[in-house]
C-alpha cells in the first residue's frame, strides 16, 4: 500500500540512511545556527589566508575559553600523552590545538566551494607518487583522510 502511494505521487523514498535530498524544513528556524555558521564559513573562505588565519586563532581562543569540557578533555589528554612536558608547553600544545580546529572548521569552505586553482595553491598533497606507483602496479589504494585536524 505505502509503495503504490510512493509510486502515485511519483516521489520514491530513498534507501540511504542519510536523506541527501534538500528539504523546505532545513529553511525553518530551527537550523538558523546551521546557516549562519555556513554562511559564515562561505564568507570566511573569500578572505586572504592571512586573514582566516586570523580569525581561526580569535575563534580558536574563544572556544578554548568557554568551552571547559572540551578544554577539560584536551588537557587530560595532553597529560597523559606528554607527561614529560611542563606545564607551560601543555599550555601552548592546548592553545594550538584549538587554534587549528578552528582553522580546520573555516578551511571547509576552501574545500566546498573554491575554484580548482584557489585549491591547488592553497592545498598540498604529499606522497601522491606512492598512490600513482601502487595504481600502475594494478594494486588498490585506500585513502583515508582525517577528521577533524
Amino acid at each position: 500500500m505505502k509503495q503504490q502511494k510512493e509510486q502515485q505521487s511519483g516521489i520514491k523514498k530513498s534507501g540511504l540512511l542519510y536523506e541527501t535530498r534538500f528539504n523546505k524544513e532545513y529553511l525553518g528556524f530551527k537550523y538558523l545556527g546551521t546557516w549562519v555558521a555556513v554562511s559564515f564559513i562561505f564568507v570566511c573562505m573569500l578572505l586572504p589566508a592571512i586573514v582566516q588565519d586570523f580569525i581561526a586563532n580569535r575563534l580558536g581562543d574563544l572556544v578554548r575559553n568557554i568551552n571547559s569540557k572540551r578544554r577539560r578533555i584536551a588537557r587530560k589528554n595532553i597529560d597523559l600523552c606528554f607527561p614529560e612536558l611542563d606545564s607551560e608547553q601543555k599550555k601552548q600544545i592546548l592553545r594550538k590545538n584549538f587554534r587549528h580546529q578552528a582553522r580546520s572548521m573555516l578551511h571547509y569552505g576552501l574545500i566546498w566551494w573554491a575554484p580548482r586553482f584557489i585549491q591547488k595553491h592553497r592545498i598540498k598533497i604529499t606522497g601522491e607518487e606512492n598512490i600513482q606507483a601502487a595504481l600502475k602496479n594494478k594494486r588498490s589504494v585506500i585513502i583515508m583522510a582525517a577528521h577533524s585536524l
